[in-house]
């Protein structure tokens, strides 16, 4: 998409929101911030070799069968296909070190916080067990992937003074 469908596509979207008379103002401030960048489409296709994905389909019927949500089915889904989408390499070939530059480069491209990364990294290892006890690989690589450490702000229900 070019930034001239870009910009006629937001045009568009302004009518309704703002009056006509400062549409081509907004425009204009939109012309400004955007000419030191490039607009590119946003990919949402994984290219990824299907038999790569066929254990992880797999695990994810297993998973199905326990009664997990379809959120959780989903997310574990997207977080293995991504992971295996960037290593483009069957389950077998898998090193702890394919795992933490998995990470590292996850962390930087989407800057998530650490929080999140350790739920990926857990994924991943649950992944590498379940492959483990199906006897799909001998041996789990996860398990030499340290925890991520991350600070636990949970939030602390309110006292009785706070409540009144």
């Amino acid at each position: 998409m070019s930034y001239e469908i870009l910009r006629t596509d937001f045009s568009a979207r302004l009518f309704g929101l703002v009056s006509p008379d400062l549409i081509p103002e907004v425009l204009a401030a939109l012309d400004r911030s955007a000419e030191n960048y490039d607009v590119t489409p946003k990919r949402k296709d994984l290219i990824i070799r299907e038999d790569y994905l066929e254990p992880v389909r797999q695990y994810i019927a297993s998973k199905s069968v326990e009664n997990l949500s379809r959120g959780t089915l989903y997310i574990y889904y997207n977080r293995l296909a991504a992971f295996f989408n960037a290593l483009q390499r069957p389950v077998g070939q898998i090193t702890a070190v394919n795992i933490r530059v998995f990470l590292d480069a996850y962390k930087k491209e989407r800057r998530v916080k650490d929080c999140t990364l350790e739920h990926i990294r857990i994924i991943i290892k649950e992944f590498l067990t379940w492959c483990v006890d199906e006897g799909i690989i001998t041996a789990n690589p996860c398990n030499k992937v340290k925890p991520i450490k991350y600070a636990d702000n949970s939030r602390q229900p309110m006292t009785q003074m706070e409540l009144e």
